[in-house]
């Protein structure tokens, strides 16, 4: 289904581009399909010039490249890209929950405990791009307990490449099973504030099976870059 600015809140400028970059990332528009300014307009029901400004801000995220007389193409996925931001996603978490162990209130205990049930429930109703979402606030919600909430803004800026790889993978039920399992160990060493413990199982948690290069370059090929 094909986001609109309507599905989305912010500033018309803002909802433009988060619109368009949510069709990316989400793979409503896939790697390499070339999207002129009209087209996306007509689409959209913007301006051409609000299109122009929105592809601007997507070719500094590195998810279109812009050929002058032709238009945007959606970047292909670079494997080496997600490879390198997941060692840095790790190494950061790695030091962010140590922080998040002695920082946490109260309050954002509850959230992650919130956030819990929410996946639990969105697993038996098989709602896998739902899990996604709810996947990145629990993290999210870590960073901002550890207080380090711009840190994690520069990381999903970074990780456009990771984010189209993981609508990429087959539904699963037994690995976001495995995800929300380790979700409880590490709300579990938050709350005990054990940033040991919670060290140890947020790097498990970074290596959890799932994510098949071959396999997928196999599938997709035309998706990623050479």
């Amino acid at each position: 289904m094909f986001l609109q600015t309507n599905d989305l809140s912010g500033s018309a400028r803002d909802q433009v581009y988060e619109a368009l970059k949510e069709n990316m990332i989400q793979l409503i528009w896939k790697p390499g399909m070339l999207i002129s300014e009209t087209m996306a307009a007509e689409m959209m029901l913007v301006s051409r010039r609000m299109i122009r400004e929105a592809f601007a801000r997507l070719s500094k995220d590195k998810l279109v490249e812009i050929i002058p007389q032709k238009g945007c193409y959606i970047t292909k996925i670079d494997l080496a890209h997600v490879d390198e931001c997941g060692f840095i996603r790790e190494q950061l978490e790695a030091e962010v929950i140590r922080l998040a162990c002695m920082r946490m209130t109260s309050d954002q205990i509850a959230m992650l405990q919130t956030l819990l049930g929410q996946q639990m429930r969105a697993i038996e109703a098989k709602q896998f791009n739902k899990l996604i979402e709810l996947d990145d606030l629990f993290h999210q919600w870590i960073f901002i307990g550890g207080n380090m909430e711009r840190t994690w803004a520069v990381l999903q800026q970074k990780s456009v490449n990771s984010n189209r790889v993981r609508f990429l993978m087959e539904p699963n039920a037994g690995f976001w099973e495995s995800m929300v399992s380790e979700h409880q160990v590490i709300l579990q060493a938050i709350q005990s504030k054990d940033p040991e413990q919670a060290v140890c199982i947020i790097r498990k948690h970074f290596k959890l099976p799932g994510f098949d290069k071959l396999a997928l370059l196999h599938k997709y090929p035309n998706y990623f870059s050479s």
